[in-house]
Protein backbone atom coordinates (compact mmCIF):
# COMPACT_ATOMS: atom_id res chain seq x y z
CA UNK A 1 0.00 0.00 0.00
CA UNK A 2 1.29 3.39 -1.12
CA UNK A 3 1.26 5.71 2.09
CA UNK A 4 -0.86 8.90 1.39
CA UNK A 5 0.82 10.75 3.88
CA UNK A 6 4.72 10.21 3.00
CA UNK A 7 6.31 12.39 5.45
CA UNK A 8 7.44 9.73 8.05
CA UNK A 9 11.10 9.52 7.57
CA UNK A 10 13.86 7.12 7.87
CA UNK A 11 12.43 6.77 11.53
CA UNK A 12 9.43 4.89 9.71
CA UNK A 13 11.89 2.11 8.25
CA UNK A 14 12.45 0.77 11.69
CA UNK A 15 9.45 -0.70 11.63
CA UNK A 16 8.54 -1.58 15.36
CA UNK A 17 4.87 -3.27 16.12
CA UNK A 18 4.33 -4.18 20.09
CA UNK A 19 6.39 -6.38 21.53
CA UNK A 20 9.85 -4.38 21.97
CA UNK A 21 11.65 -7.22 24.03
CA UNK A 22 12.07 -9.34 20.78
CA UNK A 23 15.04 -8.88 18.20
CA UNK A 24 14.17 -8.13 15.06
CA UNK A 25 15.36 -8.99 11.77
CA UNK A 26 15.89 -6.17 9.17
CA UNK A 27 15.83 -7.25 5.37
CA UNK A 28 18.11 -4.73 3.08
CA UNK A 29 17.42 -5.05 -0.40
CA UNK A 30 20.08 -3.29 -2.40
CA UNK A 31 20.08 -2.19 -5.92
CA UNK A 32 23.35 -2.42 -7.69
CA UNK A 33 22.46 -2.21 -10.76
CA UNK A 34 24.05 0.24 -13.63
CA UNK A 35 21.69 2.31 -13.67
CA UNK A 36 22.17 3.24 -9.63
CA UNK A 37 25.85 4.20 -10.70
CA UNK A 38 24.11 7.32 -12.40
CA UNK A 39 23.74 10.62 -10.54
CA UNK A 40 25.26 9.07 -7.45
CA UNK A 41 22.54 6.77 -7.00
CA UNK A 42 24.01 3.76 -5.07
CA UNK A 43 26.44 6.45 -3.48
CA UNK A 44 23.01 8.11 -1.82
CA UNK A 45 21.80 4.19 -1.11
CA UNK A 46 24.82 3.78 1.21
CA UNK A 47 24.55 6.77 2.91
CA UNK A 48 20.70 6.00 3.25
CA UNK A 49 21.93 2.55 4.47
CA UNK A 50 24.80 3.54 6.88
CA UNK A 51 22.17 5.90 8.67
CA UNK A 52 20.01 2.93 8.47
CA UNK A 53 22.65 0.62 10.39
CA UNK A 54 23.31 3.22 13.04
CA UNK A 55 19.81 3.28 14.56
CA UNK A 56 19.69 -0.93 14.29
CA UNK A 57 23.07 -0.73 16.24
CA UNK A 58 21.32 0.69 19.26
CA UNK A 59 18.11 -0.71 19.01
CA UNK A 60 20.81 -4.46 18.96
CA UNK A 61 18.39 -6.14 16.13
CA UNK A 62 19.42 -8.04 13.56
CA UNK A 63 20.82 -6.97 9.77
CA UNK A 64 20.70 -9.05 6.58
CA UNK A 65 21.84 -6.86 3.24
CA UNK A 66 21.14 -8.27 0.16
CA UNK A 67 22.52 -6.69 -2.74
CA UNK A 68 21.33 -7.35 -6.36
CA UNK A 69 22.50 -6.10 -9.79
CA UNK A 70 25.11 -7.48 -12.87
CA UNK A 71 22.57 -10.10 -13.06
CA UNK A 72 23.10 -11.60 -9.65
CA UNK A 73 21.94 -11.67 -5.88
CA UNK A 74 24.80 -11.43 -3.10
CA UNK A 75 23.83 -11.48 0.92
CA UNK A 76 26.24 -9.00 1.54
CA UNK A 77 25.14 -9.25 5.27
CA UNK A 78 23.79 -12.23 7.11
CA UNK A 79 21.27 -12.14 10.04
CA UNK A 80 23.78 -11.04 12.51
CA UNK A 81 23.88 -7.83 14.75
CA UNK A 82 24.83 -4.43 13.55
CA UNK A 83 28.88 -3.91 13.71
CA UNK A 84 29.39 -0.11 14.79
CA UNK A 85 30.82 0.83 11.79
CA UNK A 86 29.54 -0.64 8.79
CA UNK A 87 32.43 1.47 6.45
CA UNK A 88 34.17 -1.80 5.40
CA UNK A 89 30.48 -3.82 4.24
CA UNK A 90 29.38 -0.25 2.55
CA UNK A 91 33.18 -0.24 0.86
CA UNK A 92 33.05 -3.89 -0.24
CA UNK A 93 29.46 -3.21 -2.04
CA UNK A 94 29.84 -2.19 -6.20
CA UNK A 95 27.28 -1.52 -8.96
CA UNK A 96 27.09 -2.41 -12.25
CA UNK A 97 24.97 -4.88 -14.88
CA UNK A 98 21.24 -5.45 -14.94
CA UNK A 99 19.11 -5.51 -11.97
CA UNK A 100 17.61 -9.30 -11.11
CA UNK A 101 14.56 -7.97 -8.55
CA UNK A 102 12.50 -11.71 -8.73
CA UNK A 103 16.01 -13.56 -8.05
CA UNK A 104 16.15 -11.33 -5.25
CA UNK A 105 12.71 -11.59 -4.17
CA UNK A 106 13.33 -15.15 -3.88
CA UNK A 107 16.50 -15.09 -1.57
CA UNK A 108 14.25 -12.84 0.60
CA UNK A 109 11.74 -15.48 1.35
CA UNK A 110 14.18 -17.92 2.05
CA UNK A 111 16.39 -16.00 4.45
CA UNK A 112 12.57 -15.08 5.79
CA UNK A 113 11.82 -19.21 6.15
CA UNK A 114 14.59 -19.76 7.46
CA UNK A 115 14.36 -17.15 10.49
CA UNK A 116 10.84 -17.65 10.28
CA UNK A 117 10.22 -17.53 14.26
CA UNK A 118 11.61 -14.08 14.12
CA UNK A 119 9.91 -10.68 13.34
CA UNK A 120 11.33 -9.05 10.15
CA UNK A 121 10.81 -6.03 7.68
CA UNK A 122 11.55 -5.72 4.21
CA UNK A 123 13.59 -2.34 2.75
CA UNK A 124 14.28 -2.22 -0.82
CA UNK A 125 16.23 0.66 -1.70
CA UNK A 126 16.27 0.92 -5.74
CA UNK A 127 15.47 3.54 -8.80
CA UNK A 128 13.07 0.70 -10.00
CA UNK A 129 14.93 0.49 -13.09
CA UNK A 130 13.82 -3.40 -13.06
CA UNK A 131 13.44 -6.67 -15.18
CA UNK A 132 9.64 -6.99 -14.81
CA UNK A 133 8.58 -8.41 -11.89
CA UNK A 134 6.58 -11.34 -12.71
CA UNK A 135 4.90 -13.19 -9.79
CA UNK A 136 6.79 -12.17 -6.46
CA UNK A 137 6.65 -14.48 -3.77
CA UNK A 138 4.32 -13.94 -1.09
CA UNK A 139 6.38 -12.04 1.39
CA UNK A 140 4.42 -11.40 4.91
CA UNK A 141 6.63 -9.11 6.19
CA UNK A 142 6.07 -5.36 6.15
CA UNK A 143 8.04 -3.98 3.06
CA UNK A 144 8.83 -0.49 2.53
CA UNK A 145 10.50 0.58 -0.92
CA UNK A 146 12.86 4.02 -0.82
CA UNK A 147 12.73 5.54 -4.65
CA UNK A 148 16.80 6.15 -4.78
CA UNK A 149 15.70 7.93 -8.50
CA UNK A 150 17.11 11.27 -9.55
CA UNK A 151 15.87 11.60 -13.07
CA UNK A 152 14.23 15.15 -13.91
CA UNK A 153 11.23 13.26 -14.28
CA UNK A 154 10.44 10.78 -12.37
CA UNK A 155 7.79 7.82 -13.97
CA UNK A 156 7.15 6.06 -10.81
CA UNK A 157 8.23 3.06 -11.10
CA UNK A 158 8.92 2.47 -7.87
CA UNK A 159 5.53 4.08 -6.59
CA UNK A 160 4.18 1.07 -9.14
CA UNK A 161 6.25 -1.54 -7.94
CA UNK A 162 5.33 -0.54 -4.30
CA UNK A 163 1.50 -1.17 -5.36
CA UNK A 164 2.41 -4.81 -6.96
CA UNK A 165 4.45 -5.48 -3.77
CA UNK A 166 1.84 -4.31 -1.70
CA UNK A 167 4.77 -2.25 0.10
CA UNK A 168 4.52 1.39 1.38
CA UNK A 169 6.22 3.91 -0.59
CA UNK A 170 8.95 6.79 0.45
CA UNK A 171 11.51 9.41 -1.69
CA UNK A 172 14.62 9.88 -0.89
CA UNK A 173 14.24 13.47 -0.80
CA UNK A 174 11.26 12.55 1.64
CA UNK A 175 14.07 10.68 3.85
CA UNK A 176 16.38 14.30 3.55
CA UNK A 177 13.84 16.68 4.98
CA UNK A 178 13.98 14.60 8.76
Amino acid sequence: MVHADNRHGIKHLLYKPSTPLQTYLHIVLLDTSGSMLTKQGLSQAKGVLQYFCEKLYQERDLLTVVSFGNQQVDIIYNAKPVPKSVDSILRSINGGGGTPLNQALLKVKEISLKHKKQPQTLTILTDGRVQKVSSPPSLTMPITLVDMERAAINVNRVATLAKQLTAEYIHLEQLATV
